[in-house]
């Protein structure tokens, strides 16, 4: 690194690097690496044999129909699938309406059986039940051997071939009761839900909060781990005046940020890069640098990226601080005794008064 570097921001594709100041400990290299987000869209169909459970999208508790079954009911619990408490027996499904066993018509759960059906066919929401056909009447139903699935074109029966894997899929709410909520995984804001048709709606959270997905609550966003923070209404500008080759605050955390890429004068970048400062910076949206957090006046939780210990509050007279815990704070600021002030650095209470910019 070149010696007696001044301050200076110079910005890359993808990764920004910051040079900053600080009173005590000199000029700082500070890499941000910008995060690099896989997505995969959001869609209401799954796989039936997705290696991914379901249930990682649900609260734990929710109670939901097995996919690919009428009868049976999964519970979620730590976002994994375990045996629900219902199994229905006999002609009768798991109704979502009332969570009950009852004679089920909905579209998931009605006969595979049409007008000019053979006589055996194959099930709808899997690959090794069968349905006996009169026509559109439904005889009586069953499912092939462990270790076998149902081979239409045969009408019965066969030893699944190796490697075979199940193509069937589903609508998640054809399993998930009305107004259950689900996650959102690409918008800490906003969370799913069926309506009475079984159709997917799109719910949000208040200001100030996101979805929680363990409890499928809105709470308090710093309470939140969120990886892709939504995007502030015209983050980047608009078309009359873009906001190109800058960084941004995510206006979510003190310490995270979007860049604002280059796309032409008029064209603001829609579809800007998340990242946040190294552990002890928050992000100075003037300047556009990674700063020591005590140096910033910030609106979000200050305790922003701290697990826990104690945080300086931006209170005149640098006597306040605040407890914080995974990454949030508990209850109001406290006060440290009559003649003590708080030590951003030992954390604690000490009789040397230092002068913090945002509580001097």
């Amino acid at each position: 690194m070149p010696q007696n570097m001044t301050p200076v921001f110079r910005r890359r594709s993808r990764t920004a690097i910051l040079f900053s100041g600080n009173m005590k400990l000199g000029y700082l290299f500070v890499t941000l690496l910008l995060g690099i987000l896989w997505q995969r869209s959001q869609a209401t169909k799954w796989a039936l044999e997705s290696k991914e459970d379901v249930c990682s999208l649900f609260p734990d508790g929710a109670i939901l129909r097995k996919p690919g079954s009428c009868q049976e009911t999964i519970k979620c619990m730590n976002g994994v699938s375990t045996p629900g408490p219902t199994t229905c027996e006999g002609s009768q499904g798991y109704k979502l309406e009332t969570n009950k066993c009852a004679s089920v018509s909905d579209a998931y759960c009605s006969t595979p059986c049409v007008k000019n059906s053979p006589t055996w066919v194959a099930g709808k929401r899997n690959c090794i039940d069968w349905a006996q056909c009169d026509g559109k009447t439904q005889l009586s139903t069953g499912s092939c051997p462990t270790g076998q699935i149902f081979n239409a074109e045969v009408q019965r029966c066969q030893y699944k071939p190796t490697g075979f894997v199940c193509g069937m899929v589903y609508d998640i709410c054809n399993i998930s009761p009305k107004d259950q909520k689900f996650w959102d995984e690409f918008n800490c804001h906003k969370y799913f839900y069926c309506d009475k048709s079984q159709k997917q709606q799109t719910g949000e959270c208040p200001t100030g909060t996101y979805y929680e997905k363990q409890s499928g609550e809105c709470i308090a966003k710093a309470q939140v781990d969120c990886y892709k923070h939504p995007l502030p209404l015209d983050v980047c500008g608009n078309a009359k005046l873009a906001i190109r080759d800058h960084f941004v605050s995510d206006q979510a955390t003190c310490s995270g940020y979007f860049y604002c890429k280059d796309l032409g004068s008029g064209i603001p970048d829609t579809n800007p890069d998340w990242g946040k400062c190294s552990n002890g910076y928050f992000f100075d949206a003037e300047l556009e640098v990674c700063r020591d957090r005590n140096t910033i006046h910030c609106d979000e939780d200050r305790c922003d990226g701290r697990t826990s210990g104690f945080e300086l509050a931006p209170i005149p007279g640098c006597q306040h601080y605040y407890q914080c815990e995974n990454g949030y704070t508990i209850g109001p600021a406290l006060e440290c005794e009559e003649g003590l002030y708080f030590d951003a650095g030992m954390e604690k209470c000490v009789a040397t008064k230092t002068s913090y910019p945002i509580c001097s």
